[in-house]
């Protein structure tokens, strides 16, 4: 089968570029990667459309084509116009996605896919659009869902239109409806994801978690050439990187990699850690967290919360 996969806002290249570097570079592009390969692997043929981007701060997404090493037969990426040439964070994209699909039924002509999946709310909506112009169904993954992000950031009458300028919140809702009631199925990692954020009052009517075959729970699994216990090549290098901001790297560590963001409940860790006595002695707390050179800069406030447990230690 020919399949795309509909992720404007993703910028994918050979090299994973400025992944982690951006809040729209995050685990969603290693997803959809991931799953693309394989796929390929499988022998189905695979695009992933994206946005193109002519911006010198991000040179290495202009190209309108482009492919993974060991993937050049079955395997594109293509980049399409919309919006301008400049990066636009996703939340500046809804204005141009019209615009991104008519430019990807132009790209194919005649010559369409026979099936789509979607990724993200801006994802879902280009693939219902898709499918309203051409019949050519898809399955959703969600991601992330704005109703969770609405209630985390504690969105209400007071706040509405701040929340509302940076996130979009109803543009993406508004997306995310249309998309669960078009899709064919709607792919979660887990159960709870399905059965839980699904259900969120703001999708009533929209979809149904108890629909039979609406739903099917696919983890996705460990990338056990990145994940693994057998020493590789790289491994002295970064041990001795590792000794020098962590001197005692040689205890059992608990390790929270993520980006700052309150989101990912890194202080919930941190207290957990801080109040068992039994973790402390078996193992170290280690945060992996990009970016802290300048710890009082920016939005880090968490830190202050950190060292007030004294717990943690820092790799940067």
């Amino acid at each position: 089968m020919h399949i795309i996969f509909f992720n404007p806002q993703g910028n994918f290249d050979a090299a994973d570029s400025h992944l982690t570097e951006h809040a729209d570079f995050g685990g969603q592009l290693v997803y959809v990667k991931e799953v693309a390969m394989a796929m390929a692997r499988q022998g189905h043929r695979i695009d992933i459309i994206t946005r193109r981007i002519e911006d010198p701060d991000w040179p290495e997404f202009a190209a309108p084509v482009d492919h993974y090493p060991g993937f050049e037969d079955n395997l594109r990426i293509i980049r399409l116009d919309c919006g301008g040439p400049l990066f636009l964070e996703k939340e500046q994209l809804w204005p141009h996605l019209d615009e991104f699909v008519s430019n990807c039924m132009a790209f194919y002509g005649d010559d369409l896919p026979d099936f789509a999946t979607a990724h993200y709310a801006d994802g879902g909506y280009c693939a219902a659009l898709f499918m309203a112009r051409t019949g050519i169904g898809f399955t959703l993954t969600g991601h992330s869902l704005g109703a969770q992000k609405l209630d985390k950031l504690g969105a209400n009458v007071n706040n509405w239109d701040r929340m509302e300028k940076r996130f979009r919140f109803s543009h993406r809702i508004a997306a995310e409806r249309l998309a669960m009631e078009r899709a064919f199925r709607i792919i979660t990692s887990t159960a709870q994801e399905w059965q839980e954020q699904y259900a969120h009052p703001l999708y009533k009517g929209a979809v149904d978690v108890n629909e039979p075959g609406k739903f099917s729970v696919i983890p996705p699994g460990v990338n056990t050439a990145i994940f693994t216990t057998k020493a590789g090549p790289g491994d002295a290098a970064v041990r001795q990187k590792l000794e020098k901001k962590l001197p005692r790297i040689t205890r059992p560590s608990l390790l929270v990699s993520s980006r700052l963001d309150e989101k990912k409940n890194i202080l919930g860790v941190v207290r957990a850690y801080a109040g068992s006595p039994e973790l402390q002695e078996k193992s170290d707390l280690v945060l992996c967290i990009r970016g802290i050179e300048n710890l009082f800069a920016g939005k880090n406030d968490q830190f202050l919360d950190f060292f007030a447990y004294g717990k943690a230690r820092f790799a940067a």
